[in-house]
């Protein structure tokens, strides 16, 4: 006979995955969070604001990737170049 024990994890809030990104992007060393904006929809998630470089811009979308419950980073991150 066997027994299969399934369990559902609840799939965290959009305030959750929004509060995930933000804390990967402090994390990050690389970058400078105080400037960027963080919006959920649903599970896509967009960036916006300026960062100083395209190192910066590309460690950001990357930081919003690590939270398990997005599926589409826009990236709208604008370098400033002055």
């Amino acid at each position: 006979m066997v027994d299969e024990h399934i369990s559902l994890s609840i799939r965290p809030s959009i305030a959750g995955t929004e509060d995930d990104v933000r804390k990967a992007l402090l994390r990050n060393v690389q970058v400078d969070a105080a400037g960027i904006g963080v919006h959920v929809h649903g599970t896509p998630v967009t960036l916006s604001g300026d960062v100083h470089s395209w190192s910066e811009k590309q460690q950001a979308g990357r930081g919003a990737w690590a939270s398990p419950n997005v599926t589409d980073v826009e990236n709208l991150l604008y370098v400033q170049t002055s």
